[in-house]
């Protein structure tokens, strides 16, 4: 059963403050994003923190696996899968190969070579 809970109304009175500061904080104070593009990770948090809210506002509980928190699990999933494609991380966390990886291998295999 889900207690009545203020994060929903503390969540919509400092909105602006709470993604200010948040954002800073992921980008690492340098105000760099890496590989996002401009803009991708205010979206980002900004749809987390809405999804935040809109799960809470019936109150909270401690079973995030219901219906009410579909819509951020999802947002989240979305995130990780994205993030895992700029890492070039597979859904186990492993490097995926590309051709680029070859192309190192081919050119490290080349100099170990004896000279003839």
């Amino acid at each position: 059963m889900a207690n009545k809970s203020i994060i929903p109304e503390i969540l919509q009175k400092h909105e602006a403050e709470i993604l200010t500061e948040w954002i800073g904080l992921l980008k690492g104070g340098r105000g760099k994003t890496g590989r996002l593009k401009e803009g991708e990770l205010e979206t980002q948090a900004h749809d987390v923190l809405g999804a935040l809210r809109t799960a809470t506002e019936g109150g909270v509980d401690n079973d995030v696996t219901g219906e009410r928190y579909g819509a951020l699990r999802e947002i989240l999933n979305r995130i990780s899968r994205s993030r895992a494609r700029l890492t070039g991380r597979d859904r186990c966390g492993a490097r995926q190969r590309g051709r680029k990886d070859e192309r190192v291998r081919a050119r490290a295999a080349r100099k170990r070579r004896p000279l003839r």
